[in-house]
């Protein structure tokens, strides 16, 4: 009779997802491995990120989080899977999306600094921030990992719970959206007085081209006002006899 022989050949059977964030869990599937070999992943410019056995089946099945590294579009990452015995390699690839991972405060008035980093963006790609129908509030320049932090002070607008940050990298092309509230804001002035003081009152954040009633103790509606399409006004009236009150 006549033996043949067969060769079974290893592969990458999944890659789950195949996109995302630094810090998210990555799951890798094989098979066609030797039994009970150990076999490493390498994932980008880290090499052996883990290392596990196949099984009896000559299965592999392996998970490891994805590390800082630069992405960007088009810079999609090698998921390399080496048996350490066999000496069979397999590729595969996953691409880094850019995130926003830090926002302090996630709200603020008119002036008010924030902070604000992220990960996943291409190396040293000039990175553009953009708060509601503001462009170009700040530039900052990621590093070679793709990092970057920057703070910045909130830019006049009009005020809203829904305003969005969008922070986009020019070369890439590709960034990342988060939610920031920009919250209304007054000043008195003088902060204190007797009856027939002349109080000014200035605001921020408020609705563009809104109607702004002011309110001083008892004394409801002393004056109103429009804002301006940024949400800025300013009012003023004379304090009438009352009790101690509150502006509002």
């Amino acid at each position: 009779c006549y033996i043949d022989t067969f060769k079974i050949l290893s592969r990458i059977d999944k890659i789950e997802p195949l996109f995302g964030r630094v810090g998210i869990k990555v799951n890798v599937t094989g098979s066609g491995y030797n039994s009970g070999e150990l076999v490493k992943i390498d994932f980008g410019k880290s090499a052996s990120i883990n290392i596990v056995s196949a099984d009896s089946r000559g299965v592999v099945s392996v998970g490891f989080t994805v590390d800082t590294q630069p992405g960007g579009k088009g810079e999609k990452k090698a998921v390399v899977v080496s048996g350490l015995t066999s000496g069979k390699v397999n590729r595969g690839e996953f691409e880094i999306t850019p995130a926003v991972m830090r926002l302090i405060p996630e709200s603020g008035c008119v002036g008010d600094s924030i902070e604000i980093g992220g990960n996943g963006y291409g190396a040293d790609e000039i990175i553009q921030i953009d708060m509601g129908d503001i462009k170009g509030v700040a530039e900052v320049q990621s590093d070679e990992n793709g990092q970057f932090a920057a703070s910045l002070i909130i830019p006049t607008q009009t005020g809203s719970r829904d305003k969005m940050l969008r922070v986009w990298g020019l070369s890439s092309d590709m960034g990342s959206l988060r939610k920031f509230e920009v919250r209304q804001a007054i000043l008195i002035s003088p902060a204190s007085g007797t009856n027939g003081v002349i109080i000014s009152v200035n605001g921020t954040g408020f609705g563009a081209d809104e109607i702004i009633r002011v309110d001083c103790g008892n004394s409801l509606g002393i004056v109103s006002g429009k804002s301006d399409a940024n949400g800025n006004f300013s009012a003023s009236f004379e304090l009438t006899a009352q009790e101690i009150g509150d502006v509002r």
